[in-house]
């Protein structure tokens, strides 16, 4: 009946699917909708691990709420440059400063240090 414990649990499953879809994504050489979905697994992942509404969150927002759950600061760092990342790459594509396989294992490094 703990919702945050229940979302804290199938969180890591979760973000490995969202991961998964992502890569076949990237497999298939659809690089705008692997970044969309990169992003939204990303940000649902924190949603859930840390019990709150990420989706529609400012990046503001979001670091405040992490901070104030004592992430540390360069975690919440790199995560807010990946969202940002992953939102250019989808609206302006030739804005990426990354390719979509640094992109990809850059947040896998992130959400393990969350």
């Amino acid at each position: 009946q703990d919702r945050g414990y229940a979302r804290r649990t199938r969180s890591s499953r979760l973000v490995k699917k969202g991961l998964a879809e992502a890569t076949k994504l990237l497999s298939q050489g659809n690089e705008r909708e692997f970044h969309a979905a990169l992003n939204r697994a990303v940000v649902r992942y924190v949603g859930d691990r840390f019990n709150i509404e990420s989706t529609g969150m400012t990046g503001d927002q979001l670091q405040a709420e992490l901070t104030g759950r004592n992430v540390d600061a360069a975690t919440v760092s790199s995560l807010l440059d990946l969202i940002a990342s992953c939102d250019a790459a989808r609206f302006s594509p030739g804005m990426t400063r990354c390719t979509p396989q640094e992109t990809l294992e850059k947040a896998r490094t992130v959400l393990e240090k969350l």
